[in-house]
């Protein structure tokens, strides 16, 4: 009975074998990827905004600039407000 009263062994510290290092890399750069892919891909979809407004503008007598910018700007209020209610 007395050796059941006795204090336990303290746990030992968790030891990371080489696999799991690699699988946290990995994990992180994708992790990394993803955010630089999805800040990519809106980037690309903002220029290519400018650049249909830019050919609407033009094609219209508006003014390319004016309206490349107004369609872009309005892309990015676009953007804004679904990352602000969806993510």
């Amino acid at each position: 009975m007395r050796e059941m009263t006795t204090a336990a062994e303290a746990p030992r510290e968790p030891v990371l074998s080489p696999r799991d290092r690699t699988s946290e890399l990995l994990f992180g750069v994708l992790i990394a990827t993803s955010f630089v892919g999805a800040v990519l891909s809106r980037v690309i979809a903002l220029v290519m905004l400018f650049i249909g407004g830019l050919a609407f503008g033009r094609h219209s007598g508006y003014g390319g600039w004016k309206a490349g910018f107004g369609i872009a700007a309005l892309g990015t209020v676009l953007v804004v407000a679904i990352n602000a209610l969806a993510g």
